[in-house]
């Protein structure tokens, strides 16, 4: 007869799922892999990893190969991992993220509003003064399903869980020293108005990342929602009517308001303007 054995503890299984990450974190630390990545394309982290939910020795990195991703405007950097293995975790607790220096104080501004609104110009231009920017999750995850010839990639049932499981990496990613402020393109509560406006599930992986993006010490509650300027532009990755981009932003909208966020509007205008706009803001409240 076969022994029946008890079932681990929380304790022993948070035990086992630290210690793999942590042998996982020294293996992608690792300088020859890291190269040897870079050498073909954009890397991701994702899975269990990332979830914060390892059991076994695996690890999922995707790397994005083809014209379009390696020309990409958000080519992810490859992320160090700390040398320690993290604390314990209880049962259902989401994986936090280390902390960093500074990270204490840190400021996190959202930046969101409707597809095609202009949001991503603006970014760049507080990029180039100086503002650490969190790069946008959903983007990357359909440019990625796109080099796959996905052309239905919204109907993959694991889409919300990419993108939610892309935006905790970036999230939780080591920040510079002496960065004291972020500017998030977009939040979980985007990727909750995504899954609502497509009528998808939200997946465990959304919802820890709604709870931390709307609990105390994440994000600034006063967010930044750009306003169409009367037209949006296709892209590979945008294939939206200015309608579509108007039931879709008001989605946000209504997301935001109803988490208790407060919506400081970026009106129609110049890259320039709207980035001083912004700017002008963030230097007021950090």
């Amino acid at each position: 007869m076969r022994a029946v054995t008890s079932p681990p503890s929380d304790a022993e299984l948070a035990a086992r799922q630290a210690a793999l990450q942590a042998e996982a974190g020294e293996l992608l630390a690792a300088p020859d892999l890291a190269a040897l990545l870079a050498e073909i394309g954009p890397p991701l982290l994702a899975g269990s990893f990332v979830s914060g939910l390892m059991c076994w020795h695996e690890v999922d990195v995707m790397v994005l190969v083809g014209p379009r991703l390696l020309s990409h405007r958000y080519s992810p950097a490859w992320p160090s991992f700390p040398s320690h293995a993290p604390r314990p975790r209880h049962a259902g607790e989401p994986c936090p993220g280390a902390v960093h220096e500074g990270e204490e104080t840190m400021k996190r501004f959202i930046l969101t509003g409707a597809p095609g609104a202009g949001k991503t110009s603006i970014l760049r231009a507080l990029a180039a003064d100086g503002y650490a920017v969190v790069a946008e999750a959903a983007t990357d995850v359909v440019a990625a399903r796109l080099a796959l010839e996905e052309a239905e990639h919204w109907a993959d049932p694991l889409f919300i869980d990419r993108i939610a499981a892309l935006q905790r990496q970036r999230r939780q990613a080591p920040v510079r020293p002496g960065v004291t402020v972020q500017v998030h393109d977009r939040s979980a509560v985007c990727t909750l108005a995504l899954a609502r406006y497509l009528g998808h599930p939200v997946p465990p992986v959304l919802e820890q990342e709604v709870a931390w993006a709307t609990g105390d010490g994440s994000f600034d509650r006063r967010v930044f929602f750009v306003r169409l300027l009367g037209f949006i532009e296709a892209t590979a990755v945008r294939r939206i009517s200015y309608a579509e981009s108007q039931a879709f932003g008001q989605i946000h909208e209504d997301a935001y308001r109803r988490l208790g966020f407060d919506l400081v509007d970026v009106p129609p205008g110049t890259v320039a303007e709207r980035a001083a706009a912004v700017g002008a803001h963030i230097r007021s409240w950090a």
